[in-house]
């Protein structure tokens, strides 16, 4: 495929301050109001936001809207994104990707339960189907958030491709992307996504095998809480990845230290 173009954005969850009970992965975490910020920014420079599956049929060479464009994605399917990130969105007219685990749906974060962190209800079947009819696309993360690196053959083909079967099922729809848990990935997962029959998967940026001319190993930018404005504008700009590369002066890790001090 030619280059994605647009820069992908990662969020988890999306809550109002104060986080009750706190969370135990708070890097996971973004306020309401900061969310509310960045789509402040993105929409005052003219961004403009599309899908995970609309941007990867346009880096086939389909036609692009005027005006700069990225990618929203949140992983999990918490009922944080219809309470506080779906309002924020459509007020704005901006698009998004929510990625969903299949076995979970309605439930809980099981997978995050077991290491401690707080109970996070997920998305029920009624709510995904509404919320897709709404232009927001839901794609798969799985059938349970499993560590896809770690786990046998048939295990794997139930998580990929057996997750995609029961959420197009659940949905009604097609289901067109995937996103690895944990953004972890090797040739042999990489290979079961495509032969499922996704579109396109995702991962992050720092992950050794991403790029944005492989659609089933796409780099995203994690949004962190209290992320400088200016790492929050690399990551929106697309230069998150360069910058990255770049020889360590530490000055992201400096804007970082005297954020965590603040």
């Amino acid at each position: 495929m030619r280059r994605l173009r647009e820069p992908i954005l990662m969020y988890h969850h999306v809550e109002p301050k104060p986080f009750d009970p706190k969370p135990r992965f708070t890097r996971s975490y973004v306020s309401r109001a900061e969310f509310s910020d960045h789509l402040d920014w993105l929409a005052g420079k003219g961004f403009s936001a599309v899908s995970l599956a609309e941007a990867v049929d346009r880096s086939g060479g389909g036609d692009r809207p005027p005006g700069r464009c990225l990618v929203l994605t949140f992983d999990d399917g918490c009922q944080c994104f219809l309470e506080h990130i779906v309002p924020e969105l459509e007020r704005r007219k901006m698009s998004a990707t929510v990625f969903a685990v299949s076995s979970q749906i309605g439930g809980e974060n099981a997978w995050d339960r077991a290491r401690g962190e707080r109970v996070e209800s997920l998305l029920t079947v009624d709510e995904l189907r509404d919320l897709a009819s709404r232009g927001f696309e839901i794609g798969c993360h799985s059938q349970s958030h499993a560590d896809l690196t770690t786990i046998a053959p048939a295990e794997l083909a139930r998580e990929v491709a057996g997750a995609k079967q029961d959420l197009e099922a659940a949905l009604g729809s097609p289901v067109a992307t995937f996103c690895y848990p944990y953004a972890h990935f090797n040739d042999a997962v990489m290979t079961a996504v495509r032969e499922a029959g996704y579109r396109a998967a995702v991962s992050v940026h720092g992950i050794s095998g991403v790029s944005a001319r492989n659609r089933f190993a796409l780099p995203r930018a994690v949004v962190t809480p209290g992320a400088s404005r200016l790492e929050f504008q690399l990551q929106a700009t697309g230069w998150y990845g360069l910058w990255r590369r770049m020889p360590r002066l530490g000055f992201l890790n400096i804007l970082r230290r005297v954020r965590d001090r603040s």
